[in-house]
């Protein structure tokens, strides 16, 4: 019973750890940052953090300071782009941690609705969070595989 119960104490305390915040880039560009664990607990509240109607036409979202840990946050997150599609506006999610890349890809042919480019180079002309005992590996403007894996496991 005592491992049940911290199990679930440990799924709740952590599921509030998530956070998402969003800067407007210029008219056509809002970018969320996804900040935590994101995995079943928390997955119900995911799509309360975006304005849809008052978005513009392209949406970034950002996974830097987060690993997306299970299938149903990867639902959460195709149902968000869903939304988004429906009301024809585009949008990309970028700097997946190589775990989530890797649940991503075994998962491909059920979430059609997100767009991701596995391993891409991240341009950081926006503004990226930093996390403590990680420095920042920036070149060119271009993020490293190992930034985007210090980011998102310093969590």
């Amino acid at each position: 019973f005592g491992i049940a119960f911290t199990a679930l104490t440990y799924s709740y305390k952590s599921a509030q750890i998530l956070k998402v915040d969003s800067d407007q880039v210029n008219d056509s560009l809002k970018v969320y940052r996804v900040n935590g664990p994101f995995f079943f607990a928390n997955r119900m509240g995911f799509d309360k953090h975006f304005s849809y109607s008052k978005d513009p036409e392209n949406i970034e979202i950002h996974f830097t300071g987060s690993i997306l840990f299970d299938y149903s946050a990867l639902e959460s997150l195709n149902n968000v782009c869903r939304r988004y599609g429906e009301l024809k506006k585009k949008v990309r999610v970028r700097h997946l941690h190589p775990t989530a890349e890797k649940i991503f890809a075994k998962a491909v042919h059920l979430v059609r609705d997100i767009e991701y480019t596995p391993g891409e180079a991240v341009d950081v002309s926006l503004s990226v969070p930093t996390h403590a005992g990680c420095a920042a590996v920036v070149s060119n403007g271009v993020h490293s595989a190992n930034e985007q894996i210090c980011h998102a496991t310093s969590v």
